[in-house]
């Protein structure tokens, strides 16, 4: 194995994650066909080193701001920190990301929409909803009230945050996070919408499209 197949198979190992770390220095490298002095063998001793033991500090003296959600998030409400640490997002370059374990990282959204929505924006956005029915609840939040389930106890109320589900309130029809991502066409949501309202005092039919 010549040394451009250890270099691809040793990156194909790396997380995305740790590869910000690596990439500015392949680029360097990539610059140049002369030989690497000694400030660049130590310098890639270094990341090695930095990879292996998982730290945070890059060698140019720049901190990572991967999981430095705490220290990011005190200017914040305390319902938006409390739904950053319910979904595990991981603060990094100005965003937000969502890094499950199997599967790939990837973005919730940034820090300018982070900063200006409201939670409902954010609660719908990481359940990948769209503006359409982020429209729709944020005018009529107030006729459902928020739930999550619990095995033992069964539904119960929680703050909008927490909420994995939205009750009716006159219907009492529940509504899953998960369904509403399957209503992809806009006529559709709309019927529900409608749907629902029927079920409403004329007076209270406020919410229109």
């Amino acid at each position: 194995m010549n040394n451009h197949e250890l270099a691809k198979t040793l990156i194909d190992q790396i997380s995305d994650t740790k590869l910000l770390y690596v990439i500015p220095y392949l680029q360097g490298a990539a610059l140049t066909d002369e030989t690497p002095n000694a400030k660049t063998f130590d310098t890639i001793a270094e990341i090695h080193s930095m990879i292996k033991n998982d730290t945070k500090e890059r060698p140019d003296g720049a901190v990572s701001d991967n999981g430095d959600n705490k220290n990011h998030m005190q200017s914040f409400s305390g319902e938006k920190q409390l739904l950053v640490e319910k979904y595990g997002l991981k603060h990094e370059n100005h965003a937000w990301y969502s890094e499950k374990e199997n599967s790939h990282k990837h973005l919730i959204f940034k820090d300018a929409f982070f900063e200006r929505a409201d939670i409902i924006g954010l609660l719908f956005r990481i359940n990948k909803l769209c503006m359409a029915k982020v429209n729709y609840f944020r005018r009529n939040i107030q006729k459902y009230e928020p739930l999550k389930y619990d095995y033992r106890k069964g539904f119960l109320a929680v703050p909008l945050w927490d909420a994995e589900f939205l009750r009716h309130r006159n219907s009492g029809w529940i509504l899953d996070f998960r369904y509403l991502q399957t209503i992809t066409v806009y006529d559709d949501f709309v019927s529900l919408c409608r749907e629902l309202e029927s079920f409403e005092p004329e007076n209270f039919q406020a919410g229109k499209f």
